[in-house]
């Protein structure tokens, strides 16, 4: 566990690239996102006395208003989020199947290969994350179901202790679970990517029975992972909390750390991704050994896939063309006038029926 954990990083530092394409990717869809509500907010300000007021724009009385009184281009800006999110998470899966398709054959990053394994995998992933979404929304359905069960045995009116500790059960358990079954979404996306295989159903069975038996490794690595991400968030969150926004250049700077934070964790993703990779592939004997065959003939199907793009360079397959057989005369051979083609002559037929002869004189006998 603790080596996968230094193998992600090791992995992440390795294709920068791949974090750089994540952090450019998030932040320009986080501004076509908001573009819509933007404009909203611009249209509105100037108008609403609750703007005027402590926190200002940031209020929730404000945001209220809002949606009161430009309720149509509220509306309007909502369903345009709705297709901005909707293109993302497409995006999304596509840039994950590229991402482990990179990490995984281990090669120098290439544009042609990174989209060759994105458009690969795309539709199993696709399939992998439908199956996730509805395996999730069950999840958090554990919430009214404690809720209800609350009810049930503790009745209407509860002691105030017993509410908040019941709350906290369930919200942990939904979490803990969401959470897990994400780590297993993971392994099925790297088994895929390692089996170079299309049937995302497989791959999940694969998944859950490598979380089931290595659930120690799996548990830890992820919640390394989860640790730093906390300990990276609780930072940022204390940065923008402190710092007093009253100035253009203190806003300046909470933009920026907003933005390292977003590499960061986009950093953090990579890596992630990288270690689950690692720890994947070396408690697998079997998948290792199958992934090892069939990543050596994809290999060469990409070689001889690339070679046929322009600027590769570095792959070149030259196909050899048939040279048509010459007949070559010998001197004793009649020669057609018309044709120039040498007329059949009795020379090989008198070879054959000598050898013929040899072989009949030279049977073992019986």
């Amino acid at each position: 566990m603790i080596k996968a954990f230094r193998l992600g990083w090791k992995g992440a530092g390795r294709y920068p690239v791949l974090v750089g394409i994540w952090f450019t990717t998030n932040i320009l869809f986080a501004w076509i996102a908001t573009a819509p509500f933007r404009r909203v907010f611009a249209s509105h300000a100037g108008h609403s006395l609750i703007g005027d007021q402590p926190l200002g724009l940031m209020s929730f009385n404000y945001v209220s208003d809002l949606m009161v009184t430009e309720k149509v281009a509220w509306t309007s800006a909502q369903a345009g989020f709705s297709m901005v999110v909707l293109l993302w998470i497409l995006l999304s899966v596509f840039m994950a199947a590229a991402t482990l398709g990179t990490l995984e054959s281990g090669r120098p990053f290439s544009w042609v290969r990174f989209a060759g394994n994105g458009g690969r995998y795309f539709f199993s992933f696709l399939g992998l994350f439908l199956v996730m979404a509805v395996v999730l929304v069950l999840m958090l359905l554990v919430v009214p179901l404690f809720a209800w069960l609350q009810t049930l045995i503790l009745g209407e009116d509860p002691y105030q202790n017993i509410v908040v500790w019941m709350n906290v059960f369930k919200w942990t358990l939904a979490f803990l679970l969401t959470w897990y079954w994400k780590r297993i979404f993971d392994y099925a996306r790297i088994d895929l990517v390692l089996t170079k295989k299309s049937s995302f159903r497989i791959s999940l069975k694969r998944a859950l029975v490598f979380s089931v038996r290595n659930f120690r490794s799996a548990f830890g690595l992820g919640l390394c992972f989860l640790g730093v991400s906390l300990v990276v968030f609780t930072i940022y969150t204390w940065i923008k909390i402190g710092a007093n926004v009253s100035s253009t250049m203190l806003a300046v700077v909470v933009i920026l750390v907003g933005i390292l934070y977003t590499a960061i964790r986009n950093w953090i993703r990579v890596a992630q991704w990288s270690g689950e990779l690692a720890l994947y592939y070396g408690l697998q004997p079997n998948i290792r050994e199958e992934a090892f065959v069939e990543s050596e003939i994809e290999t060469n199907v990409d070689e001889i896939f690339e070679s046929t793009l322009p600027g590769i360079d570095q792959f070149q397959v030259v196909a050899a063309e048939a040279v048509p057989a010459v007949a070559v005369p010998a001197d004793d051979d009649e020669v057609d006038p018309e044709t120039n083609i040498p007329l059949q002559s009795n020379s090989g037929v008198d070879q054959v029926a000598s050898d013929d002869d040899d072989l009949g004189t030279n049977k073992p006998e019986v």
